[in-house]
């Protein structure tokens, strides 16, 4: 800070001390907290109402200005739950149907109380279906059973609601985890375009972007190329989805789940 504890945003920060200093060596840690230990991102005081307020009317400036239809909300899981209740009386206030999407990992019932979010990326879901459709080291027995679970812990509104993720630009492509094998990967797909809640198709999958590891899974669009037979395999799945109005507001039912059944393309 220029203006050291003389600044009216030092309660603004977590745990300053001062002078503030960044230090040029990265392995020694700053004067201040930080966010996910990201010197860059200095830990914000969102339990200070100014902070609050200052960020609400971010959060309304987009919607007002820009009638944006909705926030998706970054690490949500490690801001206050006060925060994030005023946030959503924000937003709200200037749009109803504004939907609040968190980042959440782990089970987020409690974000989904109707209180703070609408609906979670549901890193669950890919959980499932890496182990099966990918990796296939569970069987079909195993596969609805934690499926079930999964359906079980959140209202029903709550799970049309939720986000249905087979990868995204935190973890690996899924078609790596397929080890390129196309009936993996479209088998999980199709079961994505038809399980209850909203698929969410990360850029490229579609063509066949593969990578394990941050370098390779963040890989730019490949435009150049043709579309491949899975891009026309995910136009076939949503069409399906879009199609029958069951897909997307039905109920799920178990018809048969087998131990020893592996998922096959047959």
């Amino acid at each position: 800070m220029r203006i050291g504890e003389n600044s009216k945003y030092k309660n603004w920060f977590y745990h300053l001390q001062f002078p503030v200093e960044k230090p040029e060596d990265p392995e020694t840690y700053p004067t201040y907290e930080c966010f996910g230990y990201e010197r860059m991102m200095p830990k914000t005081n969102t339990c200070n109402p100014e902070v609050q307020e200052y960020f609400c009317e971010v959060g309304r400036y987009w919607v007002r200005e820009f009638d944006i239809d909705g926030w998706r909300l970054d690490v949500a899981s490690e801001i206050n739950d006060g925060f994030w209740r005023a946030f959503r009386q924000a937003v709200k206030e200037e749009k109803a149907e504004c939907i609040l999407i968190g980042e959440v990992w782990e089970t987020a019932q409690h974000w989904l109380n109707g209180d703070i979010f609408d609906s979670t990326m549901n890193y669950d879901f890919r959980k499932h279906c890496r182990r099966f459709f990918a990796e296939q080291s569970i069987d079909a027995a195993e596969f609805d059973a934690r499926v079930t679970n999964m359906r079980m812990r959140y209202k029903l509104p709550v799970l049309y609601a939720q986000l249905n993720l087979l990868d995204s630009h935190d973890v690996s492509r899924f078609y790596s985890l397929c080890e390129k094998d196309p009936a993996r990967m479209q088998l999980a797909v199709l079961f994505q375009m038809t399980f209850t809640g909203i698929p969410s198709v990360f850029y490229g999958d579609e063509r066949g972007i593969y990578g394990l590891q941050e370098a390779e899974y963040r890989h730019e669009m490949t435009w150049s190329q043709e579309p491949p037979a899975l891009a026309e395999f995910y136009k076939k799945a949503m069409h399906l989805r879009t199609e029958h109005p069951a897909l997307c507001r039905g109920n799920y039912h178990t018809i048969k789940a087998e131990k020893e059944k592996r998922a096959v393309w047959v």
